[in-house]
């Protein structure tokens, strides 16, 4: 080999070394959990699931506080739903939740029993509390948080819980909408003050019409996820059930979302729930703070991930208290519960 040639042959190979040493460098200055959350947010959205909490109320509450609707869910807090909707297990299971670093919790509704001041303040300062400031939460009302016509017409669930309600303009009207990587975040108002013994739910049409509008307007290369409280579907054999229990007119909302790749989120039947609605996947999970024992419905959340084509796959994790445990399995729409 002659000199010229040798001379050649160190400069490539000093010029491999050199582009070695800098990819290393480039590497090496990003810290590995930043390129991990980097090809995480580019690839999959992850949204997490839960509703229905009914957390005993703390304090006593003044008995002019109770001259409505709300005697009568204070003896059922009593009797029946007290006995199983524990705060301890709850928290837990938030703990658990934030933990599993998804893109944003969705949360669907029915907050609190008794739609008291006291309720309200106590669950926003629990949120704060474990950590879910407001991008990694997503709120929407239910019945419950409508328990009586002052806390629907002063928006006391609004004013509580602001940090979390993405409204999309000055006059604060629902859907609320926000858009998480791959998906865009729908959340409808479906909740409303009823008489005694109803909680039945409806989507007024002027909601409907700004949903209309959004979906109109929407990229598509986003997933719509819809988050409400009332299931869309009749719930029950019998139009005693759905009167007093159902959601009215929800038909011409699944028919908007068909050819949409849509998602729908909702709590309210305090049971795991998973169905086809034409081609719209509709997913229901238990309260986040019912250890009943059942596992239909043991307090849990669910997890769905999102690539860029849609929904990739979904699952729910139980908490089972005794045992300190959470355990979790695929969703399918096996799992219906109706």
């Amino acid at each position: 080999m002659s000199v010229k040639n040798s001379i050649d042959f160190i400069k490539k190979k000093i010029s491999v070394y050199e582009l070695r040493i800098a990819l290393l460098l480039v590497r090496t200055a990003v810290p590995w959990h930043i390129r991990g959350m980097q090809i995480k947010s580019s690839n999959i959205t992850t949204i997490t699931h839960i509703s229905d909490f009914h957390l005993p109320v703390s304090s006593p509450i003044p008995l002019r506080k109770m001259l409505s609707k709300r005697i009568l869910g204070w003896a059922n807090l009593k009797f029946n739903r007290g006995k199983t909707h524990l705060r301890e297990p709850f928290e837990k299971l938030l703990s658990h939740l934030i933990e599993q670093d998804a893109s944003i919790c969705v949360a669907t509704g029915d907050f609190v029993n008794l739609a008291l001041d006291e309720e309200f303040a106590n669950l926003a300062q629990t949120f704060h509390s474990h950590g879910f400031s407001a991008d990694k939460l997503f709120c929407i009302p239910g019945n419950h948080d409508r328990y009586t016509p002052g806390a629907q017409y002063r928006g006391d669930f609004e004013r509580h819980f602001a940090t979390w309600l993405p409204f999309p303009g000055p006059k604060k009207q629902y859907p609320t909408y926000k858009e998480v990587g791959h998906v865009a975040l729908i959340g409808l108002n479906t909740a409303t003050w009823r008489g005694p013994i109803r909680a039945a739910g409806r989507l007024p049409k002027r909601q409907l019409h700004r949903l209309t509008e959004i979906l109109t307007r929407l990229s598509p290369s986003l997933t719509p996820v819809i988050a409400m409280h009332h299931p869309p579907f009749a719930i029950g054999t019998h139009a005693v059930k759905q009167y007093l229990d159902g959601m009215q007119r929800y038909a011409p909302l699944m028919a908007l979302l068909q050819q949409r790749k849509a998602v729908v989120l909702h709590g309210h039947i305090h049971v795991v729930s998973d169905r086809m609605v034409g081609d719209v996947r509709v997913l229901g999970v238990p309260s986040a703070s019912n250890n009943v024992g059942n596992s239909e419905k043991q307090l849990a959340y669910n997890t769905l991930r999102f690539g860029p084509e849609g929904l990739r796959d979904a699952t729910i994790t139980r908490y089972w208290p005794k045992r300190d445990t959470f355990d979790t399995i695929p969703l399918n729409e096996t799992a219906r519960s109706i």
